[in-house]
C-alpha cells in the first residue's frame, strides 16, 4: 500500500506508527476497490510474465511458478489482491482462457495459451472456409448456367445411374473411344513439301521495252537546253560591246570639251 521496504520487524513497526501510513490507509479505506484492482493487475501481470517467458506453453505446477515469483524483493503480495489464495487465483486463470490447469494429488498444474498462435489458427481457418465457400459458389454458378443452357436447348433430362444388363455372362465389354489416329514415326520423319512456290505467290510487274523515240527524249532536251544558254551568253557579249562603246563615246565628248575650253 505504502510501497515502502522496511528494512526488518523493527522498521516495519515504525513505519506502521508513522503519520504517512495513517494517511495511506484513511485513502485506500475511501477507494477500496480501485486499489485492488491495481494490485491484481500488477500481481496478474508479473505472475504471467514469469510463465511465458521461463517456462513458455510447458505444463508445470502453480507452485513452482509462484516461488518463482516472490523472490522479487518488490513484488506485489497476494494479500493486496482480490485472490485470497493461489487456488483461487489458478481457478481464475482457467475460466478466463489465459491457461489451462488441472488437479491432482499434487497440487494445481497451468499450461500457459499463447493468445497469438490461437488467433493466427483461427484467421487460418476462417480464411479457408472463405475460399471454401468462393469455390463452391462459383460451382453452383456453373451447374446453374448449364441448367440453363440445356433448358434453352430443350427438355432437362437429368442423368440417373442405372445398373448393368448382360444378357450373355461371357461377352466382352469394349469402349469406343472414337480417338483421331497418332502419326507413326516414318509420317513424322517424311518431308513435308508444298506444291505451290513462295515466288509464284507474290505478283511482279514487268518493265516494258522503250521504243526508240522514248529514249531520244532526254537527248533532244539537253541539246535544246544547250542552245538556250549560247543565246543567253550571245546576248550578254553584245550587251557588254554596247555599253563599252557608249563608255568611249562619253569619254571622247568629254576630251572634245576640254579642249575647247
Amino acid at each position: 500500500m505504502c510501497q515502502k521496504q522496511c528494512r526488518d520487524q523493527n522498521g516495519f513497526k515504525c513505519h506502521l506508527t508513522s503519520e504517512s501510513h495513517q494517511r495511506q490507509l484513511l485513502l485506500v479505506a475511501e477507494n477500496t476497490g480501485s486499489f485492488l484492482r491495481q494490485f491484481s493487475k500488477e500481481f496478474e501481470a508479473n505472475f504471467m510474465q514469469i510463465l511465458r517467458t521461463c517456462h513458455g506453453t510447458k505444463r508445470i505446477r502453480a507452485n513452482e511458478v509462484y516461488q518463482e515469483y516472490i523472490k522479487d524483493k518488490g513484488h506485489v503480495h497476494m494479500n493486496a489482491t482480490v485472490w485470497h489464495t493461489l487456488t483461487g487465483f489458478v481457478q481464475y486463470l482457467g475460466n478466463s482462457g489465459k491457461c489451462k490447469i488441472d488437479h491432482n494429488e499434487k497440487g494445481w498444474y497451468i499450461q500457459y495459451i499463447d493468445q497469438e498462435e490461437v488467433i493466427r489458427k483461427a484467421e487460418e481457418a476462417k480464411r479457408a472456409k472463405a475460399e471454401k465457400d468462393d469455390e463452391e459458389r462459383q460451382q453452383e454458378m456453373i451447374q446453374a448456367q448449364v441448367r440453363r443452357a440445356l433448358e434453352l436447348q430443350g427438355d432437362v433430362v437429368e442423368p440417373q445411374a442405372t445398373e448393368l444388363v448382360r444378357t450373355d455372362e461371357n461377352e466382352k465389354i469394349t469402349l469406343d473411344l472414337n480417338l483421331d489416329k497418332k502419326p507413326t514415326a516414318e509420317d513424322l520423319k517424311r518431308p513435308v513439301f508444298s506444291g505451290v512456290s513462295v515466288f509464284d505467290q507474290i505478283k511482279t510487274k514487268k518493265e516494258e521495252p522503250q521504243s526508240d523515240e522514248e529514249r531520244s527524249e532526254p537527248r533532244k532536251r539537253d541539246r535544246s537546253r544547250e542552245r538556250e544558254r549560247d543565246r543567253d551568253r550571245r546576248r550578254q557579249h553584245e550587251e557588254n560591246g554596247r555599253h563599252g562603246e557608249l563608255k568611249k563615246e562619253r569619254r571622247s565628248r568629254s576630251r572634245s570639251r576640254d579642249g575647247r575650253r
